[in-house]
């Protein structure tokens, strides 16, 4: 019901659009205020995923029955998809989805947020924890190895560059 435009991403979405979507998330959840930054983040991720998902889905599905979105919406935002721009882009996504190079680390401890890892870690160490420390624990399984080839080489490429940072010049 709150899907006014066509708007086939995120960044098509208008501010006072967001705003309205964002208050309507706030009247139905509550969490602690020290924790709302990272809760509206996680939120827009969301939205980015899921707006393009859907739009993705009532396109290309024959049968799906996009019910939350007017005809005429639907009808605009198959025509933007049918435009070569739309086109170049979706294919360009299509091929970095599927370049091992940009492949998105694997998170190896399920639906738990960052946050919450943060959380569980500083009260398994009983003390403050590096986002170093938050990354391994995420991308590490239970044999302490890194979960994919992604994982390993971003923390390779900060180990790296913390050991370069170290190093005294002559």
């Amino acid at each position: 019901m709150y899907f006014r435009g066509p708007w086939c991403n995120w960044s098509m979405v208008p501010p006072e659009a967001r705003a309205l979507w964002w208050n309507a998330f706030k009247k139905k959840f509550s969490w602690d205020p020290s924790v709302a930054k990272d809760v509206k983040k996680g939120w827009e991720t969301k939205c980015k995923r899921r707006l393009t998902g859907v739009i993705s889905t009532m396109c290309t599905r024959k049968n799906y029955s996009a019910t939350w979105c007017a005809p005429s919406i639907k009808l605009h935002i198959m025509k933007l998809r049918e435009k070569d721009e739309f086109k170049e882009k979706s294919k360009q996504c299509s091929l970095n989805k599927k370049n091992p190079e940009k492949e998105m680390p694997l998170h190896c401890k399920g639906s738990k947020s960052s946050v919450k890892l943060r959380i569980d870690l500083e009260q398994k160490l009983k003390r403050k924890v590096t986002v170093a420390e938050v990354y391994r624990e995420a991308h590490v399984n239970k044999k302490q190895k890194f979960v994919d080839k992604t994982s390993e080489n971003v923390w390779a490429n900060f180990e790296k560059k913390k050991a370069d940072n170290l190093e005294v010049p002559d």
